[in-house]
């Protein structure tokens, strides 16, 4: 039996990480379906297998499925079971991509919404009597894991909003019979988090990103994972990640892949399905003509032999044996708000910004990792429980309800805020709060019709005993504000209050977050806002002396784990004492001496 438990799946009662791959096969790819080779299949499910896999996300390409008179094909239908009996052989489970509107850079027919209008009501009623046929054939296969609304549907036909993207996944819910269900797109209305609580079973994460800065890259799949499953409440599983070959050198991807898979684990995710199995031989077919990187995302290259990669998947795999697969991240008590700004009657999208990843968001709960601290994440209409800290992070406004909220808590509270960012973020005709004095002790003396004051290029920031360097990617203009009942703990050069403090409340007048996450590379000097925060919460940091190397805690009924993670290209030595009386369990680097080395995007495990 298959159920969700807590923020992940269980099978037989017993946690399980979905480890795999997205499947096209290497000989056919697209083509599979109407170029049918079995034994192809036998192959490469033998493989996966091999290699340490347990899931296998599939899809199906609807031309090949369903005509434009709404008849099922049930020759595709009989090799569907015939995968799904392969699969049960070598013991791998099976997700199913019903809409396959968007694939590799391109858009596929869609049988019945021709004109890709897919959430008009005839295509929803249209596709509620597709998917029913299939999953009338395929409900009880041992194999069958579940059913995926679609692959990136969201860049096929982009709704314009929640209301509108919902029918599509209802259909799919009420028909799946109580197997596992997700929506298989991007980061869009159907991976909210309040969505898939009511419609659906885990956030389906596909991330490819791209950065100056390899170390907030490999810190950022990490983060996207944890602000995705709101503090361990809801599942989440990376769907896809990889890169291709003809991008980058298979030594680098095969690290990649190592790091990626243990930050998966780390965060709590509930699986990792890597992008994808096999590289593919047909390079003139669409949509691979004029995509050639599409070409190489394998785990296997062109002439099926195994890619460094390989080696990396199966390591995880043969180290996650060992480990156990049902430990869970160490929750702290320090916790991020989410703005609603989608939710707000009078929405600005320039607001969009912070849900950018990387993003405010992603950079706040990075700047946590890197400091041992696992935060949990709200919604703004969410009771704050179970919270010592609250932070905000480079918001220009919220709820009037959400600051009587925070106003009645017992926690910390940290706001880092901007009034205007030309060309990014038009806030001006916004206020962050009406409580200024009873948040922070502080009245607003920003001079009306201005902007605010103006910073720009580099400055520096004086912190009770330190000066912080900070560099300003863009111009950005911010409040003054008048201490009433509040110590100013930073200042700009000119004595003027970048940080207030009333004992309570943190209030800083630059948007850090924004700040870092805007710049080539991540400004770790302003960790000493975060670790000041939380030391006057009585919250200790877990440290290495390098930020790039993050520290995670987990746990399983009084054992714990400590999992380092190198997420630079650099090997790194360090010598700490986290690690005392601590011995490794899994991982790539060494400990000699007291000193802990590890490889680039290498990793350690401690029990």
């Amino acid at each position: 039996m298959i159920e969700i438990c807590g923020n992940g799946l269980c099978f037989n009662g017993k946690r399980k990480f979905l480890l795999g791959v997205n499947y096209w096969p290497r000989e056919q790819n697209i083509k599979m379906w109407k170029n049918w080779k079995e034994e192809e299949i036998r192959r490469d499910f033998s493989k996966i297998k091999e290699f340490g896999g347990n899931t296998v996300r599939i899809f199906l390409l609807d031309e090949d499925f369903y005509s434009i008179y709404g008849d099922v094909n049930e020759k595709s239908v009989r090799q569907l079971v015939t995968l799904l009996d392969i699969a049960k052989e070598n013991q791998i489970y099976v997700l199913v991509s019903m809409i396959v509107g968007h694939m590799s850079g391109r858009n596929w027919f869609i049988p019945w919404a021709p004109n890709n209008d897919v959430f008009s009501p005839e295509a929803v009623s249209k596709f509620a009597k597709f998917s029913n046929a299939i999953i009338e054939r395929v409900k009880d296969h041992p194999a069958l894991l579940g059913y995926l609304l679609s692959n990136e549907l969201s860049l096929v036909r982009n709704p314009s909003s929640m209301e509108e993207s919902l029918p599509l996944m209802i259909a799919l819910h009420d028909s799946a019979r109580g197997k596992i269900v997700s929506s298989g797109d991007v980061l869009s209305y159907l991976q909210d988090p309040e969505i898939v609580r009511k419609y659906s079973d885990y956030v389906g994460i596909h991330l490819y990103r791209y950065d100056t800065d390899p170390v907030r890259h490999g810190y950022v799949y990490g983060a996207t994972i944890q602000l995705y499953s709101m503090g361990g409440r809801v599942p989440v599983v990376l769907e896809e990640f990889g890169f291709s070959t003809s991008q980058y050198s298979q030594e680098s991807i095969a690290q990649f892949v190592y790091e990626v898979l243990w930050s998966s684990y780390g965060h709590g995710a509930a699986g990792a399905l890597a992008w994808c199995f096999s590289d593919f031989t047909h390079e003139a077919d669409p949509p691979y003509l004029w995509k050639p990187l599409e070409l190489n995302f394998g785990l296997i290259d062109v002439n099926g032999k195994e890619k460094p990669s390989v080696k990396s998947f199966y390591k995880f795999h043969q180290e996650l044996v060992k480990v156990g697969e049902d430990f869970l991240p160490k929750l702290s008590r320090v916790g991020i708000i989410i703005p609603n700004y989608r939710k707000y009657e009078l929405p600005n999208r320039s607001y969009e910004f912070l849900f950018r990843i990387p993003g405010p968001l992603t950079t706040s709960i990075s700047f946590l990792n890197s400091l041992g601290i696992n935060p949990r994440t709200f919604n703004e209409d969410e009771e704050l429980t179970d919270v010592g800290v609250i932070i905000a992070p480079s918001i220009p406004v919220l709820k009037t309800t959400t600051w009587r909220k925070i106003i009645n808590s017992n926690a910390r509270l940290y706001v880092s805020t901007f009034k205007y960012i030309p060309n990014l973020v038009y806030s001006a005709h916004d206020a962050l709060t009406h409580l200024w004095e009873e948040l922070f002790g502080v009245e607003n003396a920003s001079k009306a019709g201005t902007y605010g004051r103006k910073y720009e290029g580099k400055i520096e920031i004086r912190l009770q005993n330190e000066v912080l360097t900070v560099e300003l990617p863009t111009p950005i203009y911010t409040y003054e504000v008048r201490p009433v009942d509040a110590e100013v703990i930073a200042t700009d050069v000119e004595g003027r209050p970048i940080i207030t403090y009333n004992g309570k409340a943190f209030l800083s007048l630059l948007p850090f977050e924004l700040v870092s996450t805007m710049s080539e590379n991540m400004q770790w000097e302003l960790l000493t806002v975060y670790d000041s925060l939380l030391r006057s919460a009585g919250i200790s940091p877990i440290k290495t002396v390098v930020p790039h190397v993050e520290t995670i805690e987990m746990e399983r009924s009084g054992e714990k784990l400590l999992i380092l993670i190198n997420h630079s290209y650099d090997t790194t030595v360090i010598q700490n004492d986290i690690i005392d009386g601590k011995s490794i369990i899994a991982g790539n680097g060494t400990v000699v001496d007291g000193k802990t080395s590890l490889p680039p995007k290498g990793v350690l495990v401690f029990k």
